[in-house]
Formats: structure tokens, sequence, C-alpha cells
């Protein structure tokens, strides 16, 4: 036996080996700072376009922005959101760790719901408590925040309140008759804004009194704003009642893209059903027994609302 020539064609063999293994490390490294660049354009631009979302998230960034809601700014966003997508699929077969691999889903889940919620069931076109809820978090995530102290959030949540006025132009822009209910949760919201925004005029102004005026005539903006904006509602038409509802396809979409489950709205509810008897159930042969034992010390239970 030809000794050397083994050991030769081992060695050749090894380093054939060696290559394609080196290669292939160096294809996923490639494919995973690829991934990582656009996972990063992609979440920046989310951040921006939703900076009311990142503040709750701890993201800080555009602290001092609102969602543009103009119908430019929705279509444009809309583009972006399309063209991401289609990037996003080319990785769909690509050799990425399985850090990015979970990272691929996670990212794709953002761009598919924010498309949905601003091309397909459009939010921004039906729900009036949007607005509302919008201008009052975008100040309360910034005031409970600890990421930085108050004096410097300040400047933030002034930059929000002198902005917060033309969301309500936005709104009165593209609403077209929205649900009743939304319109009754908007209106609601309205009174609770007020006091809130009043609030913020007495303990922002108090503790930094150089900033008075600013935030002074920006609540005022804001409160006259407000008080437009529900008188708006009081007058618009609303839609019919069940136009709330977004309908089993969309809603099927959301359990599968948002929340990962692998069962439709119509399995979801029979879930629903199912738990609500069985808890139902427990809850009555408890009531049972304390009626039949009466313990001294018992915990007072709430009648239960029956199911129709």
């Amino acid at each position: 036996m030809d000794i050397g020539g083994v050991v030769k064609k081992i060695g050749l063999t090894l380093l054939l080996i060696l290559a394609v293994f080196s290669a292939n490390i160096y294809a996923q490294s490639k494919a995973d700072k690829n991934f990582e660049k656009l996972a990063s354009e992609i979440l920046d631009n989310l951040q921006k376009f939703y900076p009311v979302k990142a503040s709750e998230k701890g993201i800080h960034k555009y602290d001092y922005l609102l969602t543009d809601y103009s119908r430019r700014s929705v279509k444009k966003e809309i583009s972006k959101l399309k063209k991401f997508e289609t990037r996003l699929y080319k990785y769909n077969k690509s050799n990425l760790s399985a850090e990015n691999r979970l990272g691929l889903k996670l990212l794709k889940s953002n761009v598919d719901i924010a498309l949905q919620d601003l091309s397909k069931i459009k939010w921004h076109r039906k729900n009036p408590y949007l607005y509302i809820n919008e201008a009052v978090n975008s100040i309360y995530f910034l005031l409970i925040s600890e990421h930085a102290p108050l004096g410097e959030r300040a400047q933030n949540i002034l930059a929000r309140m002198k902005t917060i006025p033309d969301l309500f132009v936005q709104a009165r822009d593209n609403l077209k008759s929205p649900p009743p209910v939304y319109i009754d949760l908007a209106r609601e919201m309205i009174v609770t804004g007020l006091d809130f925004f009043n609030s913020v005029r007495g303990e922002l102004s108090g503790k930094f009194p150089e900033l008075a005026d600013e935030i002074n005539n920006a609540a005022d903006r804001i409160v006259q704003s407000l008080n437009q904006y529900d008188n708006y509602l009081s007058e618009i038409t609303p839609g019919d009642e069940d136009s709330f509802a977004i309908g089993k396809n969309d809603f099927d979409y959301k359990l599968k893209h948002e929340y990962f489950l692998d069962f439709d709205s119509d399995s979801l509810l029979k879930i629903g059903e199912a738990l609500f008897k069985e808890a139902d159930s427990a809850y009555r042969t408890y009531k049972t027994w304390l009626e039949i034992n009466e313990p001294e010390d018992s915990v007072f239970v709430l009648d239960c609302i029956e199911k129709q």
C-alpha cells in the first residue's frame, strides 16, 4: 500500500472540506451582516413612523415626534413597507444564523402588521380614538420614563405638545364614517385628555418657570384643538354599528402573523367558550361549597355574569 498516497488523498480531502466549510462560514457571515444592516434600517423606520410606540418600549431616539398620519406620509410609509417586505423575502432561504432566523421572523411580523394596519384595515381612517390616545400617550410615556432627568425630558414633552394640534387636523382630514363605538370612546377620552393636559401644564410650568410661557401656550392650543375635535365628532356621520369589526380574514391574519398562533378565529372562539365553561363551572362549584360550609372568614365572591 502506498502510505504516502493515502495520506496525500486524506490531506486533499480535508483541505477540500475545510475550503467548503470556510466558504459556507463566509457566505453565512456575509448574509448575516447584510440582514442585520437591513434589520437596523427597518427598525429605525418603524420607530420613526411610530415614535410614541417607540417611547413606550424604551426607545427614545424620536421622543420629540408624533406619527404623521397625513395621507402623503401614510402613502410614503406603505411604499417603504412593501419594499422592506420584498427585501426580507430574499432571506427566507438564506444561510442565516439561528439568532437572525428568529430575528427575520419577528421583523417580518412587524412589517406585515404595520402594512396591514395602514393599507388594509386603515385604522387612521376609521378610529377617532387612535388620535386622542396617541396625543395623551405621547406625553404620558415621557412623564413616567426614568431614562433621563425630567429637565431633559421636558424639552421633548414640549416639542410633542406643540405638534399635538396638527394630529387632530389630520384626524379630521382622514376620518370617514367611523364606527359609533369608536366615536364614543374618543369623546370619553377627550374629557380625560383635557384634565390630563391641564395637569401637565401645572406640573411642568411649576417645575420649569423658564419654560412656563411656552408650556402654557402649547397647552392652550391643545385644549382648543381637543374641544374642536369633540365638536367635530359630535357632528360626524357615523358608520354602521358593526363597522368596528375588521373581518375574519384580517383577524386570522393577525393571529398568524402578529401572535404566531396556528389556529384561526373560529378555533379561538371555541377555545374561549370551553375555557369560559370550565371557569364558570369551577366558580359555581366553589360558590355552592361556600353556601353549604359558610366559613367565617370566607372571601367575598361576586355574582358571575352568565353568558346568554
